[in-house]
């Protein structure tokens, strides 16, 4: 599994218009209007509670140990505990497949009515 980082960077996710998506096989990251592997939803956009990412053309799965994950350890948690759909809370860690194969995590910096900022460290594909 690489363990070269590829990427790593700051993207905000809008929530006004529903939703928003990011391309995390970019450098850097591409937040764009529809498309991307990863999007985040505002079912309520009055309110920041219940809002959620989802994986599209990639996979997520939330991280629970007490660091954060290394490329093997988000490896195997996505692909043996994928989710649908992930409501975020600040701090939370959520480790990515990238629908080019590449392996990350993201952390959910700030949840607030009509954005989310993450932080995203994403790691070459192996070789």
């Amino acid at each position: 599994m690489g363990t070269t980082e590829y990427s790593r960077g700051t993207f905000t996710l809008e929530t006004n218009s529903n939703y928003s998506s990011v391309n995390l096989d970019k450098v850097p990251i591409a937040v764009i209007n529809d498309g991307g592997a990863f999007e985040i939803w505002a079912p309520d956009r009055d309110s920041a509670r219940g809002t959620y990412i989802t994986a599209y053309n990639g996979h997520v799965s939330p991280w629970v140990g007490p660091d954060a994950p290394t490329s093997n350890q988000c490896l195997t948690q996505a692909m043996s505990n994928p989710a649908s759909k992930i409501v975020i809370v600040p701090g939370m860690l959520i480790c990515v497949i990238t629908s080019e194969g590449r392996t990350g995590y993201i952390t959910v910096q700030t949840v607030a009515v009509g954005s989310a900022v993450f932080q995203a460290v994403i790691w070459e594909k192996p070789s």
